[in-house]
Formats: structure tokens, sequence, C-alpha cells
């Protein structure tokens, strides 16, 4: 605020402007006594109707007034616990516009009355907690750090949350790495670690207590494993194997659990969990879960999984070796597979196979792209070039695959550069 004001003040005209730095200071106080009244005026008139009905409609006049608005209604507060706290309890309203107006004084000013905030609802009290670390007090930081092991669940928690959100990087990180979170409500600490993953920790700053990995409920092991794919951590990789070999987890949070995992075994070369999920691809019955297990594995050139993903689809060909669509299948699996050069191969069998009027009719536009590809990547470009034009895509619609591996080296030639020209 400080700043702005100043800013303010050197912009001003300088034939309206006092000079020097008594003129300067003079400027400033003027315009802070200004905004002062305004808030206060604010206050007496919107005040009544914002306590009885604390809504966005009621909200808004006094926020606009931030944070100058904060001395009023913390001196509100103040009068309320010092008199016979008679009628409704302006509590929640207070608490619910400083939360969104004070600044680091004010929130302060908030921690000093914590012990005089009701006794119930006991999250008002925890409430105010994380709303004055929020706001960067450094007093209310200081609180926080006493109320780690409170006896009130609720500021417990609310102390732990808000310095591990709020706190510098450096505190946040020495907590997580100390503190034993049994005894918290898991549910709700699974959002803040989800939130905790979006804290920009450098690498290896962040390291959790072993305890961490030993809560349960749905939604902590979902924050949980959103935290370990941010930052992969050693003693995660017994979890993330557990998580995704869950009977009956969704499709969404499987997937997350096995980007964790890759990013853990990525950073600590995890050969346990490796052997683990390959053990459940390979003895449990084929299924979307198994498939997405082994494509995870796949990622970390774990060949048993490549041999996994493309045995069934080549046991079928060998079946019926003559049925273009289960080649085509094929074919597109061992692209995405990067296997290049067998993927065309079965593209190059089936458009031989197929009479140019039947290729054209029988072959939509991504089997075109998938051939395309394939041959791109094991070196056939004139191919790449016409199979790439078969599919009728414009430049927009290709626009997103352009930076696909096996493009790169043709995107300078015909028919590459006008398919996939950028701007188009």
């Amino acid at each position: 605020m400080l700043a702005t004001l100043v800013l303010a003040a050197l912009a001003a005209p300088q034939s309206t402007a006092p000079q020097g730095l008594e003129g300067l200071v003079a400027t400033l106080e003027e315009r802070t006594a200004k905004r002062r009244k305004a808030a206060r005026d604010a206050w007496v008139q919107h005040k009544d109707a914002f306590l009885l009905m604390p809504t966005r409609a009621s909200l808004e006049p006094l926020e606009a007034a931030a944070p100058e608005i904060q001395d009023p209604a913390l001196e509100h507060l103040q009068a309320w616990l010092d008199g016979p706290r008679e009628g409704r309890s302006p509590v929640e309203a207070l608490l619910l516009l400083l939360g969104r107006t004070m600044d680091g004084g004010g929130a302060d000013r908030l921690v000093a009355l914590l012990d005089r905030l009701p006794d119930s609802p006991a999250e008002l009290r925890a409430t105010a907690l994380r709303q004055a670390v929020e706001r960067g007090g450094l007093l209310a930081r200081q609180a926080a750090r006493e109320r780690l092991n409170d006896a009130s669940d609720a500021l417990r928690h609310a102390a732990v949350e808000s310095l591990l959100l709020y706190a510098p990087l450096a505190e946040a990180a020495a907590l997580a790495a100390r503190y034993d979170p049994s005894g918290l409500d898991a549910d709700r600490l699974g959002e803040v670690l989800s939130l905790l993953a979006e804290r920009p920790f450098e690498e290896g700053q962040l390291v959790l207590d072993g305890a961490w990995f030993e809560h349960g409920g749905e939604d902590y092991r979902a924050g949980l494993v959103r935290l370990l794919r941010a930052y992969p951590q050693e003693a995660g990789e017994s979890f993330l194997v557990a998580r995704a070999t869950t009977p009956g987890l969704s499709t969404d949070a499987r997937s997350e659990a096995l980007q964790a995992f890759v990013a853990g075994a990525r950073a600590y070369r995890w050969r346990d969990g490796e052997r683990d999920l390959q053990s459940y691809f390979r003895d449990e019955p084929r299924s979307p879960s198994t498939e997405a297990v082994a494509w995870a594995l796949w990622k970390l050139e774990n060949a048993t999984a490549k041999k996994f993903l493309l045995d069934e689809l080549e046991d079928q060909l060998k079946d019926t070796p003559d049925d273009w669509r289960v080649r085509m299948r094929l074919a597109r699996r061992q692209v995405n597979l990067d296997d290049h050069a067998d993927a065309y191969r079965n593209f190059r069998r089936v458009v031989d196979t197929l009479d140019d009027g039947l290729a054209a009719r029988r072959l939509d536009a991504e089997d075109w792209f998938y051939a395309s590809r394939a041959a791109a990547g094991a070196r056939r470009g004139r191919e790449a070039g016409e199979w790439l034009q078969m599919t009728g895509w414009t430049p927009a619609r290709l626009a997103p695959y352009r930076e696909l591996p096996e493009f790169a080296d043709y995107l300078d030639k015909e028919p590459f550069k006008r398919l996939f020209a950028e701007g188009q």
C-alpha cells in the first residue's frame, strides 16, 4: 500500500504537488487520511446490511475500501468482544470481510483476538487463524506455530494447513518433513496436499515424513497422489503401487497414480515397484486396469510391458492374417509404442491389399494419419506425405500434431510444410 501511495504521489502533476520530502510525506498522509475516511464512511453506510445478511452484494461496497476497511471492522469486533455480546454474533460476517480485505498488519491484530473469539463453533477460531496466516501476518505465523499441538482439533488442523500453504517455502518444507498428521481430518488434509502441490518448491526441498503415507480416506489419497506427481518422494513407491492396483478405482484416479509412479521411478529408479506392477498386469486377467499399468511401465522402457501391449493384437492377426481391420489396429498400437518400422510395414500391406478406390473409402482420416506417422517414423517420406494428404485435414486440424517427433525432419518439406503451416 505504501509503495502504491509513493508512486501515486510521484506521478502527481508538479504544478500542484508539494515540493521536497516533507511535501511528499504530507501528500501521502493526506491521501491515507482520505482513504481511511472513505473506508469509515463505507462502514457506516453499509455495515448494517452486511452484518444482517453477509452476501456478495452486501460485501462488495465494503470490499472496495480494502485494506482500510479492516480498521472499522476490527474495531467493531473488539467492541463486540468487550461488550455484553448481546444479539446476533457478527463474528462470522466480520471474518468473511477480513479474510478478503486485511493486510499483514490487520492479520496480526486479528490473531491477537484469537483466544477471545467464541468457543462455539470451534471452526471460527480456526478460520481466523487460517485467514491471518494467509494474509501474511508475522505474528499470525508465530501463533500458528504455537498451535501445532493444540488441544483443539480444528485449531491444530488450521495451524498445519495454513503454515504448509502460506508460510515461506523453507518453513513449509521443514514442517512437512517433521510433522505427524495422524489425528487430523484426513479428507480435509487431502485438499491441503493438492494445494501444496502447486507451491513452487525447489527440487528435493519438499520431503514428507513417513507418517504422511499412513493416512487413509479416498480424498486424502487423491491429494497425496497429486503431491507425489508434482514432487516425487522416495518413500512414496509402495503407496503408489497399492493405489495404482486398487480394485474398482476410477480410470482418472488410476491414471493419476500411474503418472505419479512414473515421475517417482524416473527420479528414484523404483525397481521394486516396477516389478510389482509388472506382476500385476502379467498375473491379473487382462482389463483396462492392467493395460493402463502396462502403458505406464512402457514409459519406463519396460520390455515386458511393450510385449503385453502387443500380444493380444498379434495373436489376433495370427488367427486371421487376412483381416485388414485387425492389422490396422495392430499398426496403430505399434505407432503408439513408437514401433514405426513394423507399423509402416503393416500399413503398407493394408494399402497394397486394398485397391486405391477401396482404400480411400474404407480407411478413415485417422487411419491415414496414423499411417503417415508410421511412414515418417520409418523414414519413408514420400508415403508419409501422400498419406498425410489423404486425411483431408486442414493446417488448423493438424496443428496439435506439429511437434510429434516423427515429423520433425519433414516440416520444411512439401507437403508437410503446407499442411503444418502455422497461423492457418
